[in-house]
Protein backbone atom coordinates (compact mmCIF):
# COMPACT_ATOMS: atom_id res chain seq x y z
CA UNK A 1 0.00 0.00 0.00
CA UNK A 2 2.80 2.42 0.84
CA UNK A 3 4.49 1.39 -2.38
CA UNK A 4 1.36 2.31 -4.45
CA UNK A 5 0.99 5.61 -2.62
CA UNK A 6 4.65 6.43 -3.31
CA UNK A 7 4.26 5.61 -7.04
CA UNK A 8 1.09 7.71 -7.29
CA UNK A 9 2.80 10.64 -5.58
CA UNK A 10 5.79 10.45 -7.93
CA UNK A 11 3.53 10.17 -11.01
CA UNK A 12 1.46 13.17 -9.90
CA UNK A 13 4.60 15.22 -9.28
CA UNK A 14 5.96 14.33 -12.73
CA UNK A 15 2.69 15.25 -14.43
CA UNK A 16 2.56 18.61 -12.66
CA UNK A 17 6.20 19.33 -13.49
CA UNK A 18 5.73 18.51 -17.17
CA UNK A 19 2.60 20.69 -17.34
CA UNK A 20 4.57 23.60 -15.87
CA UNK A 21 7.40 23.09 -18.37
CA UNK A 22 4.94 22.92 -21.25
CA UNK A 23 3.40 26.26 -20.19
CA UNK A 24 6.84 27.90 -19.98
CA UNK A 25 7.76 26.47 -23.39
CA UNK A 26 4.52 27.78 -24.93
CA UNK A 27 5.15 31.29 -23.59
CA UNK A 28 8.72 31.19 -24.92
CA UNK A 29 7.42 30.26 -28.36
CA UNK A 30 5.16 33.31 -28.66
CA UNK A 31 5.87 36.58 -30.43
CA UNK A 32 3.93 39.81 -30.05
CA UNK A 33 3.37 41.39 -33.46
CA UNK A 34 2.42 45.06 -33.71
CA UNK A 35 0.73 45.96 -36.99
CA UNK A 36 0.39 49.52 -38.24
CA UNK A 37 -2.17 50.00 -41.00
CA UNK A 38 -1.57 52.81 -43.47
CA UNK A 39 -4.59 54.12 -45.39
CA UNK A 40 -4.42 54.61 -49.17
CA UNK A 41 -5.18 58.33 -48.86
CA UNK A 42 -4.98 61.05 -46.23
CA UNK A 43 -8.72 61.23 -45.45
CA UNK A 44 -9.46 60.58 -41.75
CA UNK A 45 -11.12 57.23 -41.04
CA UNK A 46 -13.78 57.19 -38.31
CA UNK A 47 -14.26 53.42 -38.31
CA UNK A 48 -12.19 50.53 -39.65
CA UNK A 49 -14.03 47.20 -39.50
CA UNK A 50 -11.97 44.07 -40.16
CA UNK A 51 -13.67 41.40 -42.28
CA UNK A 52 -13.08 38.23 -40.27
CA UNK A 53 -13.99 35.81 -43.06
CA UNK A 54 -11.16 37.02 -45.32
CA UNK A 55 -8.62 38.37 -42.81
CA UNK A 56 -6.18 36.41 -40.71
CA UNK A 57 -2.76 34.87 -40.16
CA UNK A 58 -1.89 31.37 -41.34
CA UNK A 59 1.09 29.59 -39.79
CA UNK A 60 2.46 27.43 -42.61
CA UNK A 61 4.45 25.29 -40.14
CA UNK A 62 1.56 24.30 -37.85
CA UNK A 63 -1.42 24.99 -40.17
CA UNK A 64 -2.96 27.20 -37.46
CA UNK A 65 -5.14 30.15 -38.43
CA UNK A 66 -5.37 33.20 -36.18
CA UNK A 67 -7.91 35.98 -36.62
CA UNK A 68 -6.69 39.45 -37.52
CA UNK A 69 -7.00 41.72 -34.46
CA UNK A 70 -9.28 44.74 -34.32
CA UNK A 71 -7.17 47.87 -34.78
CA UNK A 72 -7.26 50.86 -32.45
CA UNK A 73 -6.34 54.06 -34.31
CA UNK A 74 -4.82 52.06 -37.18
CA UNK A 75 -2.63 49.92 -34.91
CA UNK A 76 -3.25 46.37 -33.76
CA UNK A 77 -1.33 43.82 -31.71
CA UNK A 78 -1.56 40.04 -31.82
CA UNK A 79 0.28 37.20 -30.05
CA UNK A 80 1.31 34.43 -32.41
CA UNK A 81 3.33 31.26 -32.15
CA UNK A 82 6.77 31.96 -33.61
CA UNK A 83 7.00 30.75 -37.19
CA UNK A 84 6.41 31.46 -40.85
CA UNK A 85 3.14 33.20 -41.76
CA UNK A 86 1.09 34.22 -44.72
CA UNK A 87 -1.75 36.66 -44.06
CA UNK A 88 -4.34 38.96 -45.55
CA UNK A 89 -6.27 41.85 -44.06
CA UNK A 90 -9.48 43.18 -45.55
CA UNK A 91 -11.46 45.97 -43.91
CA UNK A 92 -14.31 48.35 -44.56
CA UNK A 93 -13.35 51.92 -43.84
CA UNK A 94 -15.87 54.63 -43.02
CA UNK A 95 -14.54 58.13 -43.62
CA UNK A 96 -15.46 61.40 -41.88
CA UNK A 97 -17.71 62.38 -44.79
CA UNK A 98 -19.76 59.17 -44.39
CA UNK A 99 -18.43 57.34 -47.46
CA UNK A 100 -17.21 53.77 -47.16
CA UNK A 101 -14.51 51.89 -49.00
CA UNK A 102 -13.27 48.31 -49.04
CA UNK A 103 -9.53 48.17 -48.24
CA UNK A 104 -7.15 45.23 -48.51
CA UNK A 105 -3.54 44.23 -48.06
CA UNK A 106 -2.72 40.87 -49.63
CA UNK A 107 1.00 41.46 -50.08
CA UNK A 108 1.88 38.47 -47.86
CA UNK A 109 -0.79 35.92 -48.82
CA UNK A 110 1.42 33.52 -50.81
CA UNK A 111 4.06 31.15 -49.46
CA UNK A 112 6.73 32.91 -51.54
CA UNK A 113 5.83 36.17 -49.72
CA UNK A 114 5.62 34.64 -46.22
CA UNK A 115 7.14 36.41 -43.24
CA UNK A 116 9.12 34.70 -40.49
CA UNK A 117 8.55 35.97 -36.95
CA UNK A 118 10.99 34.53 -34.40
CA UNK A 119 11.75 37.30 -31.92
CA UNK A 120 9.83 38.14 -28.77
CA UNK A 121 8.45 41.31 -30.40
CA UNK A 122 7.97 42.08 -34.08
CA UNK A 123 6.33 44.87 -36.04
CA UNK A 124 5.11 45.46 -39.56
CA UNK A 125 3.58 48.33 -41.54
CA UNK A 126 0.86 47.35 -44.02
CA UNK A 127 -0.28 49.64 -46.82
CA UNK A 128 -3.98 49.12 -47.42
CA UNK A 129 -5.19 49.52 -50.99
CA UNK A 130 -8.69 50.45 -52.20
CA UNK A 131 -10.62 47.56 -53.74
CA UNK A 132 -12.99 48.53 -56.55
Amino acid sequence: MIHNLFIRTICTALLLASAGCRQLDEEGLQTEVTIRLVMPDSRPVTCLEIRDETSGFYNINTYERTAFPTPDTNTATVRLRRGVYTFTVEAEATYDDGTTCLLRCADYNQITQAITWVREQESIVLLLKSVN
